[in-house]
């Protein structure tokens, strides 16, 4: 495992000093534009403004104010990416290895993740959703060791600092509900905690998330305002991105010019991952 991640880690590197030099060689460039908004809204928080400031800026201020040390190291970003995407494949291993599977299998799969080009690609050009990966997969491994007032209020923390693992949410309490020998539909009713020996790790779960997620927020509302609900949150509502292609409905909203309201895209994600849930973990 030591092995994996030390290649893992070397490639990433390399990947992250050889696109430093593309970006100053070539007019092609490799980091993403992402990286360089990131960068923008931490720059305006430096220098004491809003990170909304920076057009198109559509995240947590908390991301901005991790990304500050670019000011002076322009690839503090990539690097601090690049580490969580290591550490996400490390997680992976943990988890499995918690579950029982046997080491080779848990560092198989571990090295699907950290070898996996198009995560070192991702990572490397300066996409951060290996922060937000690491922030599920560590509450999953707190579930999974019992904390799961600890896993809450990691959980709430993650949907503030992007809104998309909400998705998650009514998954993870069915799971925490979950028993051997419920194979059916018919035990939804259980699962939502009307039974009194699975309410508590249930609630306890679900108000730290709660309570995490409303802590942030309020803090970030109280220096930004009506700015910081809008970019943040009240947008993912009416966006109709139709160029980001790591969507599967990108292709649909393309064609579309972006023009209809996407948010039943969402839907299918619903209902493939209450169905896993069901299916998977009644155990």
């Amino acid at each position: 495992m030591r092995t994996i991640i030390a290649i893992g880690g070397i490639i990433r590197l390399a990947l992250i000093l050889y696109g430093d030099w593309q970006d100053r060689h070539m007019d092609v460039k490799y980091t993403d534009v992402d990286y360089r908004v990131f960068e923008d809204a931490a720059r305006h928080v430096w220098e004491g403004g809003s990170p909304y400031d920076r057009a198109t800026y559509r995240y947590s201020p908390l991301l901005a104010y991790l990304l500050v040390p670019n000011m002076w190291f322009p690839i503090w970003g990539k690097i601090l990416f690049g580490v969580a995407d290591l550490v996400v494949g490390v997680l992976i291993y943990r988890i499995l290895r918690l579950m029982r599977s046997k080491k080779l299998q848990a560092s198989r799969f571990s090295a699907y993740w950290i070898l996996n080009p198009l995560a070192v690609n991702v990572s490397t050009r300066g996409n951060g959703d290996a922060l937000v990966g690491v922030m599920i997969l560590f509450c999953v491994l707190l579930i999974l060791k019992h904390h799961y007032v600890k896993a809450g209020l990691l959980y709430g923390l993650a949907v503030h600092f992007r809104i998309y693992p909400i998705v998650y949410g009514f998954a993870i309490f069915l799971f925490l509900g979950s028993r051997k020998g419920n194979h059916h539909l018919l035990t939804a009713v259980r699962l939502l905690g009307l039974s009194k020996d699975t309410r508590k790790r249930q609630w306890s779960f679900a108000l730290a998330s709660m309570f995490s997620f409303l802590i942030c927020s309020y803090a970030m509302y109280a220096i930004y305002g009506d700015e910081f609900l809008d970019q943040c949150f009240l947008y993912h509502l009416k966006r109709a991105d139709s160029r980001h292609n790591f969507s599967v409905s990108f292709y649909s909203i393309y064609l579309e010019n972006g023009t209809s309201n996407r948010l039943y895209t969402f839907l299918p994600q619903m209902i493939c991952i209450l169905a896993l849930t069901f299916k998977l973990f009644q155990d």
